[in-house]
């Protein structure tokens, strides 16, 4: 490779990185804003992908995984913390109680 193939490549792996780097830092609010009860609506995405640097695309895509890692639940006013297997199982109980 060239010297300028090496820097391009340099830059595109720094890119890479920074754009991890960000995204793991609006997963990390996301979920501890979500431990603390809050909800996550429209003005907290905003909130995190100004803080975080992030598009609308990439908020999107941590907001997917959270999900799809079972940690968060869309509502229709946001998403919210996903309940654990013990919460589910007392609502269940407690329905079944009725």
């Amino acid at each position: 490779m060239s010297t300028m193939e090496n820097e391009t490549a340099f830059e595109r792996h720094k890119a890479t990185e920074h754009a991890l780097n960000s995204q793991n830092k609006a997963r990390d609010m996301i979920l501890s804003r979500a431990e603390d009860g809050q909800q996550i609506d429209v003005e907290t995405e905003e909130l995190v992908a100004r803080e975080c640097g992030l598009n609308e695309t990439d908020l999107q895509r941590v907001l997917g995984a959270l999900q799809a890692d079972g940690l968060l639940v869309y509502r229709p006013t946001g998403y919210v913390k996903a309940p654990t297997q013990d919460e589910v199982q007392r609502e269940l109980l407690e329905l079944a109680s009725q």
